[in-house]
């Protein structure tokens, strides 16, 4: 009878080292590995101990090197601090109280601090000119100016009404997105014919709002990451084989990428006999040997 994996104990371990075996744990619950034990650690991060010593290197694909000031980790922290700043400019000069959500054009990136707060002035700006407090998404004309942003909603008031059981939906919330999507219309729909409009309270927190424009993975940067990997294989524990496992969070826009298999034939490697690409959320496997 072939040995299951058995996964031992773990002493407490960093955030990053808990997000490998977070990948991991989903990765082999959809592949078929080989038997033995399972130890994680560091170079590789996980080791398999069965017939043969299998090493497996664990590490996210990022669209692109989150050192460069386009990449979607930069632009993501620069838009976050952007949208703080029009924010606190905004209540500074009135005391409506209004949230909005914004989305940005990945086509106009946020540069320097100078940038960064010409940027908030505007969106302000904008937002102090926004009259009314009905909830709903913003023409573009109104933000015309402001190339970086592509999408503004705001929230001017709330809707008080008691939870709708919706016999659609019996169990709740569904996990697919698309019945997502259609049970949060039907919810929305039940508060605005059975509410109560009420003002909003408090200053709602402003948020970006992420638009997604998922593309196809980039075999070059795929290689890229490959060949950065095998430079610090010489630093791995000792085993029979090395794999590489490349995992795309779709939940993450940084990572976000459909996997293709054509010009995979192009991505080798003299160190890992596997390279295994994993994208969660839709389960896609590609296996490169």
């Amino acid at each position: 009878m072939a040995q299951s994996n058995i996964v031992p104990e773990l002493p407490e371990i960093s955030e990053k080292r808990r997000i490998e075996r977070h990948y991991f744990n989903q990765f082999k619950d959809n592949y078929p590995l080989p038997s033995g034990t399972v130890d994680f650690g560091d170079k590789p991060d996980v080791i398999i101990s069965g017939a043969r010593r299998i090493g497996i290197e664990v590490t996210n694909f990022f669209v692109t090197d989150g050192r460069r000031a386009d990449s979607v980790q930069r632009q993501r922290e620069r838009r976050n601090a952007v949208v703080a700043e029009a924010q606190r400019l905004f209540q500074r000069a009135t005391d409506r109280k209004r949230g909005f959500f914004l989305g940005f054009d990945d086509e106009y990136p946020i540069g320097s601090k100078r940038a960064q707060q010409e940027l908030a002035r505007r969106i302000a700006d904008m937002a102090l000119a926004v009259t009314g407090d009905d909830n709903g998404q913003i023409s573009n004309g109104q933000f015309e100016d402001i190339p970086e942003l592509s999408f503004a909603y705001m929230i001017g008031h709330r809707l008080e009404c008691p939870p709708f059981d919706d016999p659609q939906f019996p169990d709740g919330p569904p996990a697919d997105f698309g019945e997502f999507v259609k049970y949060q219309n039907r919810q929305d729909m039940h508060a605005r014919r059975h509410g109560i409009r009420r003002p909003v309270e408090a200053f709602p927190e402003w948020r970006v709002m992420q638009v997604y424009s998922s593309g196809l993975m980039s075999v070059e940067r795929l290689r890229e990451l490959v060949r950065a990997k095998e430079e610090k294989a010489a630093q791995y524990r000792k085993c029979d084989a090395y794999w590489l496992l490349v995992v795309v969070d779709f939940i993450d826009p940084a990572q976000e990428q459909e996997i293709r298999v054509d010009d995979f034939s192009k991505v080798r490697s003299e160190v890992f006999e596997k390279i295994i690409v994993y994208r969660t959320g839709f389960e896609h496997i590609l296996e490169i040997a």
